[in-house]
C-alpha cells in the first residue's frame, strides 16, 4: 500500500533510493541518459522530503510542532548556503559528474548516520491512531490555551478572541491585522 502513513522503513527507503538515483545520474555516459533517470530522482526526492514532513508532524508533540517544523525549515534549506558554494567549485574543478556525485554521497552518508542514530534510541512518540488522533491531541492543546488566556472558554467557540480588538483595531496581542480580517 503506497498511501500507508509514513513509516521509518518507508522513509529510510525513500531515501535510500534518492541518494542511489542521485549517484545513478553522476554515473550516466551522456545528457540523453541522465535526463531519462531524472524523473525518477526527482520522485524519489519529493517521496522522501513529503515522508519526512509527515513523520516530523505527526510525531512531534503538538505544543513542539511549530518549532520543530522550523527547526526542520533551517537544517532543509539552510544547507545551501554553505554546501552550494562547495558543490559548485567541485563541479566547476573536476567536471558537474562530481558536483552531483558528492550530493549522492552525502545523502547515503547521512541516512547511515541517521538510521544508526534512530536505531540506538527509543526514538519519538508514536502516533497510535494516526493524523485523526493528532488533531485531537491539536484541538485538546488550543482548547487548553485559550482557557488559559481566558479564564474559560464557556459560552464562545475556539476560534472567537477572548477579548475584541481595541479602537486602532488591534487586538489584544498586538497585531494590526485581527481588525482588518474581522471586519466586513
Amino acid at each position: 500500500d503506497l498511501r500507508g502513513a509514513p513509516t521509518p522503513r518507508r522513509l529510510r527507503n525513500a531515501a535510500l533510493m534518492f541518494g542511489i538515483l542521485i549517484l545513478g545520474v553522476a554515473a550516466m555516459p551522456t545528457l540523453g541518459a541522465a535526463l531519462a533517470v531524472l524523473p525518477f530522482m526527482g520522485g524519489a526526492s519529493i517521496s522522501f522530503i513529503a515522508m519526512a514532513n509527515s513523520t516530523l508532524q505527526l510525531r512531534s508533540a503538538p505544543e513542539l510542532r511549530g518549532r520543530v517544523m522550523a527547526l526542520y525549515g533551517v537544517a532543509f534549506l539552510g544547507s545551501t548556503p554553505v554546501g552550494g558554494p562547495i558543490v559548485g567549485l567541485v563541479g566547476e574543478t573536476l567536471g558537474p559528474r562530481a558536483g552531483v556525485g558528492i550530493g549522492g554521497v552525502a545523502t547515503l552518508v547521512a541516512i547511515a548516520v541517521a538510521w544508526r542514530s534512530l536505531s540506538s534510541r527509543a526514538g519519538p512518540r508514536p502516533v497510535d491512531a494516526g493524523p485523526a488522533a493528532v488533531l485531537a491531541s491539536d484541538a485538546r492543546v488550543l482548547e487548553a490555551e485559550l482557557a488559559g488566556r481566558s479564564g474559560g472558554t464557556e459560552g464562545r467557540t475556539p476560534a472567537e478572541p477572548a477579548t475584541a480588538p481595541d479602537g486602532n483595531g488591534r487586538s489584544p496581542g498586538g497585531s494590526p491585522f485581527a481588525g482588518w480580517l474581522d471586519a466586513g
